[in-house]
C-alpha cells in the first residue's frame, strides 16, 4: 500500500509564521510532525523525522516512500453552529392553502457564527470563536421571547410569517448583538417541519431587514 501524506493548513492571527510537514505512513500510524525553524534568509529551516538537517538552510532529503511537504501555518478560520427550539403559532392570511388557516410548528433554529479562532493563552474563549454560553444568552434574552409559545404574526415586524422571513429576522437581531468582536453571523436556518428548511446566509456586513 501507497504511503500518503497529510497537509494541515491552520490559520492563527498574531502568531508567528510557522511550517509543519506531517507524514502518514503505509499503516496509517499517528502523523509524524516535523517543525521547522525560520532561517535567517527567510526561509524555513527543515528536519527529517529524527530531527537531522545536514543543510541548514534546505529542507531535509526525502525517504523512500514517503513525500515531505511543508504548509505555512496562518490564521485559522472556523465555523460553529448550535440549535435551539420554539413552538409557536402563525398563519399566512394570503395563502392558497391550509397554512391560511391558524396553525403551529415546532420549529428549530440553527445559528452559525464564523470566525477566528481565538488564540490569546489563558483568555476564557481560547480555541474557540464565540463561547457557546455567549450563543446561549443572545438567544435566551433576544430571540426566544419573541418566538417560544407566540402568535409570531403580533411579535415578529416581517412581511409574512415564512420560514424564510423568520430565519432573516432572527439573522437581523444576532447582527448588531456582535459588534466589537471578530466573529460574525454566518448564517440562520430555519425549520418548520424534519423534511423542510429554510436557510439565510448572512456576510460580515450583515443583513437587512
Amino acid at each position: 500500500m501507497r504511503d500518503l501524506s497529510l497537509v494541515f493548513v491552520v490559520l492563527a492571527p498574531g502568531l508567528a509564521k510557522r511550517v509543519c510537514r506531517c507524514e502518514l505512513g503505509s499503516r496509517y500510524q499517528q502523523p509524524i510532525c516535523c517543525p521547522l525553524r525560520p532561517a535567517p534568509s527567510g526561509r524555513a529551516v527543515g528536519f527529517d523525522a529524527v530531527g537531522r538537517s545536514p543543510d541548514p538552510y534546505a529542507p531535509s532529503a526525502s525517504r523512500r516512500g514517503r513525500r515531505r511537504l511543508a504548509v505555512l501555518f496562518l490564521p485559522v478560520i472556523a465555523r460553529i453552529g448550535k440549535t435551539y427550539s420554539f413552538e409557536a403559532a402563525h398563519v399566512l392570511p394570503n395563502h392558497g392553502g391550509k397554512c391560511a388557516r391558524l396553525h403551529g410548528h415546532n420549529y428549530t433554529a440553527t445559528i452559525e457564527i464564523e470566525g477566528p479562532i481565538c488564540d490569546v493563552p489563558k483568555h476564557t474563549a481560547e480555541g474557540m470563536v464565540l463561547d457557546y454560553f455567549d450563543l446561549d444568552t443572545i438567544w435566551a434574552k433576544h430571540l426566544e421571547p419573541h418566538l417560544d409559545h407566540r402568535f409570531l404574526n403580533d411579535t415578529l415586524d416581517v412581511p409574512a410569517t415564512t420560514a424564510e422571513y423568520i430565519a432573516a429576522w432572527i439573522a437581523s437581531r444576532i447582527v448588531p448583538l456582535l459588534n466589537g468582536v471578530e466573529a460574525h453571523l454566518a448564517a440562520v436556518e430555519v425549520k418548520e417541519t424534519p423534511k423542510t428548511f429554510a436557510r439565510v446566509e448572512v456576510g460580515a456586513g450583515g443583513i437587512g431587514l
